[in-house]
């Protein structure tokens, strides 16, 4: 009985130092990466609480639900603030999470920072979410919006590069039973990603399916992600021109709805760091524009001047911040979203274009 005894201390006491070894080598390895990498030092972590309270890269992000926009909510300060339509003259931003304010504080994001520079007597409103094409730009401005304008008023359609899409994109967005590695993803973006030496691992092992160092064509999606059809990335020339096509449809059918009203139309291009010389450090997956066979900077810029609509580019203003010494204008590991200078930068150029007009 003794022996038995003898060898279970042993064992438990073995089990407890292999467990606190690993636990020493784990932290010994964690501060040598946040020491001499501290570019995995960034707050990546994401979960949802509730429909309307998200967690984006670590700042708590409240909205609220109107009852007359199905597809889209408000950003509000706390989640005991409310929104109402009311008879003011109105601004109106639509977009996705740039318009959300993804990853900054609510005084940070730019729809709030052009509310604050404008008078009392102009109600902005900000309508934004994740997941969403212009099919539901279109059909929120055009069937649900739309009851609440006036002549006068003003819509922007905040465009992301990521809006060119296929039409049946979207189908992959149907929700579906959740795999052991959606939950696994879930645990890390909302617990283990407050580890830089997890960040750093998951960084480099994401790499591995991504063919960084292939041709365009052999990397096919991975060698522009989400910009591919924006861009006509080799290899997707054809689905690039029907998406690009089929948005220009879109965006002519919420024109003449809007102009049937007599209200102001405007497009907001939004920059993406792969734009700018000096971003590499973001990009993550090394996509290259040199896989592109268009460029979508133009494209849209021609759609605007051929259909007649008011366009907002900020990306000449975010070139020239480049001129007076470096300052990443987007967070780390990410060529979509902004920090607070990148959107103080568009602010700043939405409210040269709406004060002329």
């Amino acid at each position: 009985m003794k022996l038995k005894d003898n060898v279970k201390f042993s064992l438990l006491k073995t089990f407890f130092f292999t467990v606190f070894s690993l636990i020493i080598i784990f932290f010994l390895f964690e501060f040598l990466i946040r020491f001499f990498f501290p570019q995995y030092n960034y707050n990546a972590i994401f979960y949802e609480k509730s429909e309307t309270h998200k967690v984006f890269k670590g700042v708590d992000t409240f909205f609220f639900k109107h009852k007359s926009i199905e597809n889209f909510l408000i950003r509000v300060k706390s989640n005991k603030d409310i929104f109402e339509f009311n008879n003011k003259n109105k601004l109106v931003f639509i977009g996705d999470s740039i318009s959300l304010g993804y990853g900054v504080e609510f005084e940070e994001n730019y729809i709030e920072i052009i509310k604050s520079q404008l008078s009392n007597n102009i109600q902005v409103i900000g309508l934004s979410n994740l997941n969403r094409n212009y099919s539901d730009i279109n059909d929120t401005i055009t069937e649900d919006l739309i009851n609440f304008l006036k002549e006068g008023d003003k819509v922007v359609y905040q465009f992301s590069y990521n809006d060119i899409m296929p039409i049946n994109a979207n189908k992959n967005n149907i929700k579906k039973k959740e795999t052991v590695f959606q939950k696994f993803q879930k645990i890390k973006f909302k617990y283990l990603n407050y580890s830089s030496l997890i960040k750093f691992l998951n960084y480099h092992a994401s790499l591995i399916n991504k063919k960084m160092n292939q041709d365009c064509l052999e990397r096919k999606y991975y060698s522009l992600g989400q910009y591919t059809y924006a861009f006509y990335s080799k290899g997707f020339e054809n689905e690039s021109e029907k998406s690009w096509s089929n948005f220009k449809e879109r965006i002519i059918k919420t024109k003449k709805v809007l102009e049937n009203r007599k209200i102001e139309f405007y497009i907001l291009v939004a920059p993406m760091s792969l734009q700018l010389k000096n971003h590499e450090v973001v990009n993550k997956l090394k996509f290259s524009l040199n896989c592109s066979t268009k460029d979508g900077h133009k494209i849209i810029n021609q759609i605007a001047n051929d259909i007649s609509i008011n366009l907002i580019d900020p990306l000449i203003e975010f070139k020239k911040s480049q001129n007076n010494g470096f300052q990443l204008l987007f967070h780390e590991f990410d060529t979509a979203h902004y920090n607070k200078l990148g959107y103080k930068l568009i602010a700043n150029e939405v409210l040269k274009k709406i004060k002329n007009k």
